[in-house]
């Protein structure tokens, strides 16, 4: 028998790239079946009074990242965060994360841009020298803003992503963001660009 091993690496690497090697374990699963495991949607229109890019990025999208899994996952913002637990009235103590999001939170989220420049072209916005990994925990969400721009020019957004089992145990993943959710421009109501 001839095995080709570059060409189970590679596999090896695809699926585990795109989060199926995860999922195969039975680690994570979707809590709301019809909906994927993580995924972003639009919800309104803001505008920022002094957007640090300048007045042509005033209006933003506000867009919801959701954790639709039963695992954690850590996401780049450039928000360090606050360190608590709460307690929900007539419960236990909830014990929370240190880095953990609240779930509804408005967060400044590291996310790429892609297509913008073309099809090669892809931009990493970041507000800060300083990337946090917060964890997103399983059924809540959080969100972000992207300015409109950007997909008046055609582009896509893209959150990266790794799973807390990923940081937390020896992986080839590890300290790296090796899984992202994407929002199409395509997904945006047509009344949007036109603003």
């Amino acid at each position: 028998m001839n095995i080709n091993l570059p060409r189970i690496v590679s596999i090896a690497a695809l699926l585990v790239g795109s989060g199926f090697f995860v999922s195969a374990l039975g680690q994570c699963n979707g809590i709301d079946k019809t909906n994927p495991q993580f995924f972003i949607t639009y919800e309104s229109i803001t505008t920022v009074d002094d957007p640090p890019e300048g007045k042509h990025y005033r209006a933003q999208g506000l867009f919801r990242l959701h954790n639709n899994s039963n695992c954690t996952i850590l996401v780049p913002t450039n928000d360090p965060g606050p360190s608590y637990s709460f307690t929900l009235p007539g419960r236990e103590r909830k014990l929370r994360r240190t880095d953990a999001l609240t779930n509804g939170e408005k967060v400044t989220l590291v996310y790429d841009v892609y297509n913008e420049r073309g099809a090669n072209g892809t931009i990493s916005v970041s507000y800060g020298c300083l990337v946090y990994d917060r964890a997103l925990e399983s059924g809540e969400s959080v969100l972000f803003s992207v300015p409109l721009l950007h997909f008046k020019k055609g582009a896509d957004i893209g959150v990266q992503f790794k799973y807390v089992s990923e940081d937390e145990t020896v992986s080839t993943m590890s300290g790296h963001f090796g899984h992202y959710v994407f929002f199409r421009n395509s997904f945006l109501p047509k009344d949007v660009l036109r603003r």
